[in-house]
């Protein structure tokens, strides 16, 4: 199960995160994104740790599935089952990630432009949930952390989570909040992670 649950992982990655980061700058030259002008290009502090905290978590995750599955950690004990269920939340969540990124389209965005106005995409996935990558991305460190249960996975999980909610709280929503029209009721009406949690309350007011 573990030798899967590592072959999901890196394919996914690979198919779901760079094929389609390389099929977008096919197209478009430019990743889906308009160039913010040069001093805009300077990552903040909050940026530079959402980076290091995403990469923490894919290198731990990856160590963790490769370390087990030729024996050189010994997971956690559970039960058998646990893990079959953690490779179904992997593919679950690289599933969801492919269907946010074809909801979003030509919207799709590697980093921000302060300065653009954004285009809300409320279809699909994002009508349930106003980050559903996100969202998917903690759900298929769950299915790690039970495919292979030990320390090095449950500490990708938690990178991801805290870059999840640094990133979308300190970066994208108060940038979306200035730029994206329609964004007060979206938010008001719309889960930030999980459906009809984390709705600003400001907004229904």
């Amino acid at each position: 199960m573990t030798d899967i649950a590592l072959g999901i992982y890196t394919a996914g990655l690979v198919l779901v995160v760079g094929l389609r980061t390389f099929m977008q700058i096919a197209a478009a030259s430019n990743a889906g994104r308009k160039r913010a002008p040069r001093e805009h290009h300077r990552p903040g502090p909050a940026a530079g740790a959402v980076v290091a905290l995403l990469a923490l978590a894919l290198a731990g995750a990856l160590a963790a599935l490769w370390l087990v599955s030729h024996g050189s950690i010994t997971p956690w004990d559970l039960p058998p089952d646990v893990g079959a269920v953690g490779v179904g939340l992997e593919v679950v969540g690289f599933i969801a990630i492919y269907a946010a990124q074809e909801s979003m389209g030509a919207a799709w965005r590697f980093g921000i432009n302060p300065d653009e106005r954004v285009d809300l995409v409320t279809k699909g996935l994002f009508s349930r949930v106003r980050h559903p990558v996100y969202s998917a991305l903690v759900v298929i460190h769950v299915g790690v952390l039970l495919a292979v249960p030990h320390v090095i996975s449950l500490l990708a999980l938690v990178a991801v989570v805290a870059a999840a909610q640094l990133l979308v709280r300190v970066i994208e929503e108060p940038h979306l909040v200035r730029q994206a029209r329609g964004h007060a009721a979206y938010a008001a009406d719309t889960g930030r992670f999980v459906p009809g949690i984390g709705r600003v309350a400001a907004a229904r007011r």
